[in-house]
């Protein structure tokens, strides 16, 4: 007898099948593979020592805490030989390699296959392999991506794939989808302007993301402080311009700006001409790296209001968190460090998470 059970999952209903010894398969509800099931052929059962490994692993995973696939899974998972070949087998055993929180591409995984390279069109048939993965999530074939770090192809939806890597913490700032894929993505929050793919891949990919990355946080928090009054859309809009012409965020050169690199920033039109919004960028600098050489790092000295904790929450423009950093950077003597900048800075980085609830990405 074969038989299913449900795991209810961030992404959506997992359907596990066994044949009461054996994993049989693991698909998401509304994957195509899973609508060609004839699931009156299986009996729903809920106890099944497999299906209790399984769950709790998947529980594991679902709450970070990046469990270990042991052999108890590993040696059950059956594959109907029918329609996997041993190419299939050894694209998941590959995938199986790729470390928690990490990618490979397509042509990384082919390049293991295939070591002699004699086959051109391998990196194809490793996406055709990943496309009918029969164990989602165990398999982890969402850390598979195009050469190009294009997040293209995966048997969950595209917006799954992008959940999934976020609760990993996988940094995703370099990454991207096509702007057609990008539109397809529906539940978004209402904020983001479906028009501008700046925008898009800046919700997707970065907002609200926990970053550790030091040149990325000095980077947002600059901008914030020019965001100060104007609508981030501006702000983002000019992000690569600022990047040119603040020596890509360069802290050291920063500080060291001088009167005659003020009046080029301010006679620079792709740049927001706020002499002082520009003066304070080059002054809260040097406080900025006081911070750091203060506390080791500007993540440890937010983390210090935080303790390890993300803040979720929707609807809110300061909060406690906002008000005392606020006052701290004030006392320290920097400016347009108001409460409200802060915490949409808080918002940004990830400390606060405030996707509301119709959002993709919602609690991830």
């Amino acid at each position: 007898m074969n038989y299913y059970s449900v795991y209810h999952s961030p992404i959506g209903d997992l359907y596990l099948f066994s044949d009461s010894i054996n994993l049989t398969g693991l698909y998401l509800k509304d994957s195509k593979y899973f609508k060609k099931i004839n699931i009156g052929n299986f009996l729903k059962k809920e106890e099944l020592p497999i299906f209790n490994l399984a769950k709790r692993y998947l529980e594991s995973y679902f709450n970070k805490e990046k469990p270990i696939l042991t052999d108890d899974i590993l040696k059950r998972l059956k594959f109907n030989d029918d329609e996997f070949n041993d190419f299939d087998k050894k694209v998941y055993e590959e995938t199986l390699k790729i470390k928690y929180g990490r990618t490979a591409s397509y042509s990384d995984i082919a390049k293991k296959i295939d070591i002699n390279n004699e086959n051109k069109f391998t990196s194809l048939k490793v996406g055709t392999s990943l496309a009918k993965n029969p164990f989602l999530i165990i398999i982890p074939c969402h850390r598979v991506i195009a050469k190009n770090n294009d997040l293209k192809g995966y048997i969950g939806k595209i917006e799954n794939k992008i959940k999934l890597l976020t609760l990993e913490d996988t940094p995703l700032n370099d990454k991207f989808i096509s702007f057609k894929e990008e539109k397809n993505i529906k539940r978004r929050c209402k904020w983001v302007k479906e028009n501008n793919y700046l925008y898009l891949h800046y919700h997707d990919f970065e907002w609200g993301r926990k970053s550790k990355d030091e040149h990325y946080l000095f980077i947002m928090f600059i901008l914030e402080t020019f965001q100060a009054g104007l609508s981030f859309e501006i702000i983002l809009n000019k992000r690569e311009a600022f990047k040119k012409a603040y020596d890509n965020f360069d802290i050291e050169k920063i500080i060291k700006y001088d009167e005659k690199k003020i009046n080029e920033l301010l006679k620079n039109k792709n740049l927001i001409r706020n002499k002082l919004k520009v003066k304070a960028s080059i002054s809260n600098s040097l406080i900025y790296k006081e911070i750091v050489d203060e506390y080791s790092s500007f993540y440890a000295y937010l983390n210090s209001f935080f303790k390890d904790k993300i803040i979720y929450e929707n609807d809110k423009t300061t909060n406690e968190y906002s008000d005392k950093i606020s006052k701290d950077l004030i006392k320290r003597g920097m400016k347009f460090v108001g409460s409200t900048t802060i915490y949409s800075y808080l918002q940004a980085v990830g400390f606060i998470s405030s996707h509301s609830k119709d959002c993709f990405l919602y609690n991830i």
